[in-house]
C-alpha cells in the first residue's frame, strides 16, 4: 500500500504542474478538464453562501462583503438575492473584467485593512483567501469588526489534511500561493478565538 500511496502521490502532483490546475484566478478564456472542475468547485461555493443567505431575508436588504472577490463572479450570484454586495480584492487588474451589476460594488481593498464601518456587514463571505493572508488573526479581527454582532462569516480553505494525503511528500510544493494551511482542528482553533459560536 506504501508504495502505491507514493506512486499516487506523485501522479496528483504532477497533474498540478498542469498550466490550469493551479490559477489562484478563475477566467473564462481558459478551458480543460481540470480547469473546470476548479471553476466549478468556485461556482458551488457561491451558490452554498447564497442558499445560506437567502434563508436570512426578510424585508430590509441585508450587506453583503465579499472578501477577495477576484473578478466580482461570486458577488454576482450573491447579488440575485437583492442584497447589497460590497466585493473587495487587493488586485485591481482582477477586477478589470468586471462582474458587476446591480447592487454590486467592487473595490480595491486589502483584506486586513477594511474600510467599512464597524457592524456594517450582515454577511462577510470569503472563499479560498484565508490560506494567502500572512496575518491571519488581523484579517480575523478586521472581519469580526465589520460583522454586525449577529452576522455570519461564511468561510472557505483548503484542508491541509487532505491535501497530505492527496499530495504526499509533494504537499508543500503543490501552490506556491498558499502561505498557511490549515488542518481542520486549527481553522476551528483561531475561528473559535474570534466568534462566539462557528
Amino acid at each position: 500500500m506504501g508504495c502505491f500511496l507514493k506512486q499516487f502521490n506523485k501522479f496528483a502532483y504532477n497533474l498540478t504542474k498542469n498550466k490550469y490546475f493551479i490559477n489562484e484566478r478563475l477566467d473564462n478564456n481558459k478551458t480543460g478538464f481540470l480547469y473546470n472542475l476548479m471553476k466549478e468547485a468556485h461556482i458551488e461555493r457561491y451558490i452554498f453562501a447564497r442558499n445560506c443567505i437567502s434563508k436570512e431575508i426578510k424585508n430590509e436588504k441585508l450587506r453583503i462583503l465579499d472578501a477577495a472577490c477576484g473578478d466580482g463572479y461570486g458577488s454576482q450570484i450573491l447579488a440575485d438575492l437583492n442584497c447589497i454586495v460590497y466585493g473587495i480584492d487587493k488586485d485591481y487588474s482582477s477586477m478589470e473584467k468586471r462582474h458587476g451589476g446591480k447592487n454590486i460594488t467592487l473595490l480595491e481593498m486589502d483584506c486586513t485593512n477594511l474600510q467599512f464601518p464597524s457592524n456594517y456587514f450582515d454577511f462577510v463571505v470569503s472563499f479560498e483567501t484565508i490560506e494567502h493572508i500572512k496575518n491571519c488573526d488581523l484579517f480575523l479581527r478586521e472581519i469580526k469588526r465589520v460583522l454586525r454582532e449577529d452576522g455570519t462569516l461564511i468561510l472557505s480553505t483548503p484542508n491541509r489534511s487532505f491535501c497530505d494525503v492527496l499530495f504526499g511528500v509533494y504537499a508543500n510544493k503543490v501552490n506556491p500561493y498558499h502561505i498557511k494551511e490549515f488542518k481542520t482542528h486549527e481553522l476551528k482553533k483561531i475561528l473559535e478565538q474570534k466568534f462566539r459560536s462557528w
